[in-house]
C-alpha cells in the first residue's frame, strides 16, 4: 500500500481531462468523474474528500494521473488556523442542517424500519459519518421503495451539500 498523498497537493486538468469531461469517452466511475470536474489547479487535495467516500480519494487521483487526465500543478501552503476553524464551522453547520432537513424522512419513506436510520442520523458526529449513513440509507430506500423514493431523499440532501461545496475555498 502506498503512502497517503499530501493533502496540500494541487492538480490541474490536462487537455485530455477536459476532453473526458466533455465527451465521457473513458467510462470513468461517478466518483472519479466528480473529482475530475472539481480539479481546477487551485483546490488542494485536502479540499476534496467531501466529494468521495472515505479512503477513495488517493486511488482516484492516482488513476486520473495514470490516465493522463490530471497533472501535479503545485503544493499549496497549509491552511492557516483561522481557515481550518472556518472549515470546521461550515462542516458542522452543514451537518446540523442535513440532520434537521432529514429528520423523520426515513420513517416516512420506510415506515418503522426507518426509525433506526433516523436514530443513526441523529447520532452522526461529522459529515463523513453522515455521508456513509446516507449512502446506506439511500440504497435501502431505493431497494425497498424504488428510485422515486430515493430521489426524494437525495432532493433534500443535494442543495445542502451544494451550498457547503460552493462556500469559500479554504
Amino acid at each position: 500500500m502506498s503512502d497517503p498523498l499530501d493533502h496540500r497537493l494541487v492538480f490541474a486538468k490536462t487537455p485530455a481531462g477536459a476532453a473526458e469531461i466533455a465527451e465521457r469517452s473513458s467510462g470513468l466511475p461517478g466518483a472519479a468523474r466528480r473529482i475530475l470536474i472539481l480539479i481546477d489547479g487551485r483546490r488542494r487535495l485536502g479540499d476534496l474528500p467531501a466529494f468521495v467516500r472515505p479512503n477513495e480519494l488517493d486511488p482516484i487521483i492516482e488513476d486520473l494521473a495514470a490516465r493522463g487526465f490530471i497533472v501535479l500543478a503545485g503544493i499549496a501552503e497549509d491552511a492557516a488556523e483561522e481557515e481550518l476553524r472556518e472549515r470546521q464551522r461550515r462542516q458542522h453547520e452543514s451537518l446540523v442542517r442535513l440532520q434537521g432537513a432529514l429528520a423523520g424522512v426515513f420513517e416516512r419513506e420506510l415506515g418503522a424500519p426507518g426509525l433506526i436510520l433516523d436514530a443513526r442520523l441523529r447520532d452522526c458526529v461529522s459529515l463523513d459519518v453522515l455521508r456513509t449513513l446516507l449512502r446506506e440509507a439511500v440504497d435501502t430506500v431505493q431497494s425497498r421503495r424504488g428510485r422515486a423514493a430515493a430521489d426524494r431523499v437525495l432532493a433534500i440532501v443535494r442543495p445542502i451539500y451544494a451550498d457547503y461545496a460552493s462556500g469559500p475555498r479554504l
